[in-house]
């Protein structure tokens, strides 16, 4: 038995494929990724919805803790249940991250303060009002 009839009985021979077969298979699976590719923008457009709408709702509930001191302690836990909410849908975000800031400031927790504004920073160190914080933490720290 010679070299070439060992390797014959070794390897197993590649099935033909049509090309047509090819071809039809390949566009099958171009239209799954597209279909794929939709469903995932819907979803992020649903979820950016969403995202937004209880970003609105903790900034009202937010502005409504801050411009009437009475009944405060239910307003600042459900702006703050808001933008935790929020946090679950999108966590790149920086604004429930600020207003969480601003909150724990305003509370006189320094370290949640700070730890939130580090978050805004890195994701956008130009946000509106960080600045602004930045300067009322490091008064309320010295």
């Amino acid at each position: 038995m010679g070299l070439f009839s060992a390797l014959k009985n070794k390897f197993t021979p590649i099935k033909m494929v049509s090309s047509n077969n090819f071809v039809d298979t390949m566009k099958q699976n171009f239209k799954d990724i597209e279909d794929v590719k939709t469903k995932v923008i819907e979803r992020d457009e649903i979820s950016e919805d969403a995202f937004n709408s209880l970003v609105d709702e903790g900034v009202e509930a937010f502005f409504d803790f801050a411009s009437d001191p009475s009944n405060e302690s239910e307003k600042l836990v459900n702006a703050i249940e808001i933008f935790t909410e929020s946090l679950n849908i999108k966590k790149n975000k920086p604004t429930p991250y600020f207003y969480l800031s601003y909150i724990a400031y305003l509370t006189g927790d320094l370290d949640v303060s700070i730890k939130y504004f580090q978050i805004v920073k890195v994701i956008d160190s130009n946000f509106p009002g960080l600045n602004k914080l930045q300067e009322q933490i490091n008064q309320a720290i010295i």
